[in-house]
């Protein structure tokens, strides 16, 4: 497990327009009352994936009273801002928006005026719960030396495998069911393009084919083919290793089927987990076309093998690199973290990367379809 940055950046580029007359059908207006800032700057910023772009500005009255309007951009989230930093994220869909906050509080405004947006202040409020979460329990994790004290290290690093965990299912789940495409999109531009990569490349796919069309689209599936752009679509080059049995096994002999490549480690807390799905599932979908391959980058064969009985991975294919993570089966696939895995077309073309075990269960007839021919 590495950690991920999961902040946006801000990008602000000054455009300021009018705020004159009645609101118009074509416009949203934002008002309200943040309660000790008077006579003080609101800036209004139109989201975009890689940040945020002012669009507007305005001034509270005397009693901390604002109000600004401005033309609805079709699936366009925008950001009401403070000098303080203090932001709130809306989704104002040409409706009349009312916020009610301290000035220091500003993320915990009372957002009154269409269901979208309070959807997504809880997207956000659980979001940032989830994120702090993460947070400490990654720098828990720095503070510890493996060397010294490996035992501590394994449990504390399970513990901040299962909050990024929790954190990623949560992001993944609200874009799922969320009727707001826009809050969809929003929601996958918070994931790791590197750890969620099998999932955004799907999630972009399915909202193409439903005729979306959006600068987040764009963004995401650019990301995907740079995150991929040095194995996806190659074929793989084929290896021959022992496995736990000291029989020879090879990638080759897995052409005609797909093949989900999963990379681990017995040490790291999140392949213990998504090793035990995998075994699950494997034992309930023994028929299934899938080959399912597992390769350690585990130093210790002992703790290897345990781990195997352990987790029931007691499947044809499961080897240990020689060479943890410079062994050379798995060059060609730039592991940099584990676990991971990767999904090998039936000609031995890698078509995606980090697929979990979920959406294996969910996807793997898609799989066959799509890739088994």
């Amino acid at each position: 497990m590495k950690n991920t940055s999961l902040a946006l950046l801000l990008v602000p580029v000054m455009l300021l327009t009018a705020c004159n007359g009645s609101k118009s059908a074509e416009e949203f207006e934002i008002s309200g009352t943040l309660a000790d800032y008077p006579d003080a700057k609101v800036y209004l910023e139109r989201a975009q994936p890689a940040g945020f772009q002012l669009v507007d500005s305005t001034k509270t009255n005397g009693k901390g009273e604002f109000a600004i309007r401005h033309m609805q951009e079709p699936g366009i989230l925008f950001n009401l801002r403070l000098s303080n930093q203090q932001s709130l994220v809306l989704d104002p869909q040409k409706d009349k928006l009312t916020v009610t906050a301290n000035a220091g509080q500003l993320s915990q405004a009372k957002v009154e005026g269409n269901a979208a947006t309070l959807a997504l202040q809880d997207f956000t409020k659980r979001r940032n719960d989830l994120r702090s979460a993460y947070a400490v329990e990654s720098r828990a994790l720095n503070q510890l030396n493996r060397g010294f004290n490996p035992e501590g290290w394994r449990l504390q690093e399970a513990k901040a495998d299962l909050a990024l965990s929790a954190y990623r299912e949560y992001v993944r789940a609200f874009a799922d069911t969320t009727k707001y495409p826009e809050l969809a999109w929003f929601a996958v531009n918070n994931l790791s393009y590197e750890g969620d990569l099998y999932y955004i490349q799907q999630f972009v796919g399915a909202r193409r084919a439903a005729g979306e069309r959006s600068d987040y689209l764009d963004h995401l599936e650019q990301q995907v083919a740079d995150v991929g752009a040095n194995f996806l679509q190659f074929e793989a080059t084929d290896f021959i290793s022992a496995d736990v049995n000291n029989d020879s096994t090879t990638l080759s002999s897995r052409r005609g089927k797909v093949t989900y490549l999963f990379v681990w480690a017995s040490y790291c807390g999140l392949s213990r987990m998504e090793s035990a799905r995998l075994s699950k599932w494997r034992h309930s979908h023994p028929d299934v076309p899938v080959e399912i391959l597992t390769f350690s980058i585990d130093d210790d064969d002992a703790a290897w093998r345990k781990a195997l009985q352990e987790d029931s991975l007691d499947w044809q294919g499961q080897i240990r690199g020689l060479k943890d993570w410079s062994s050379p089966e798995i060059q060609q696939f730039e592991v940099d973290n584990v676990p991971c895995s990767y999904i090998i077309d039936a000609n031995g073309v890698i078509r995606s990367k980090n697929a979990t075990v979920m959406d294996l269960e969910r996807d793997y007839q898609k799989m066959i379809d799509k890739w088994g021919k």
